[in-house]
């Protein structure tokens, strides 16, 4: 069984240099209803007959436009949900309130909407049920900060494969257990 995984297209979004917190929050708002660049890569449906898609606007744009056949879109595969967490009034690189963000994620930090214990548990499951109920190859669209939580359960689950810590955006890698 084949499990690909891909990032959306690329966000026509950009975050403002510094931001407080309320601001940089939305940010990440405007972010997730925006445009995407168009996808330059095309998935044929014969290798992927399965197709999951995150809910999120820039995840079902780039699976229509790499993808011909139908997909089903699921929650289970949005992205994990950055925040400002402290220093809110004070005025930070919001590069840096990302970071932050991710930190507080590493760290199962309290205050963070969905901690990576919480990520890794939302895509074991999942995948479990993926797995279970399919035997086909199945492509999952779906967003880079998230593929970390997938790409650690699928090599849990005993898939080999390769993807980046920050992968790129529109750019297949292929899980496999033989």
């Amino acid at each position: 069984m084949k499990i690909g995984l891909i990032r959306h297209a690329k966000v026509l979004c950009r975050d403002p240099f510094f931001s407080n917190g309320e601001l940089f929050n939305m940010g990440r708002k405007a972010y997730d209803s925006s445009a995407v660049a168009e996808a330059i890569i095309r998935i044929r449906q014969e290798d992927f007959p399965v197709c999951y898609v995150s809910t999120r606007l820039r995840a079902i744009a780039t699976a229509k436009a790499i993808y011909p056949g139908n997909f089903i879109t699921t929650d289970e595969l949005v992205e994990v949900t950055s925040t400002a967490i402290f220093l809110l009034k004070m005025n930070l690189p919001s590069s840096l309130r990302s970071v932050i963000g991710r930190v507080g994620w590493f760290f199962n930090y309290h205050k963070m909407p969905e901690t990576r214990f919480q990520s890794n548990e939302r895509a074991r499951k999942f995948l479990t049920g993926l797995i279970t109920g399919t035997h086909q190859d199945t492509l999952l669209v779906t967003h880079g900060f998230f593929m970390q939580s997938l790409r650690h359960e699928l090599r849990k689950l005993g898939f080999k494969g390769h993807c980046p810590y920050f992968p790129p955006n529109a750019k297949l890698y292929i899980f496999e257990k033989k």
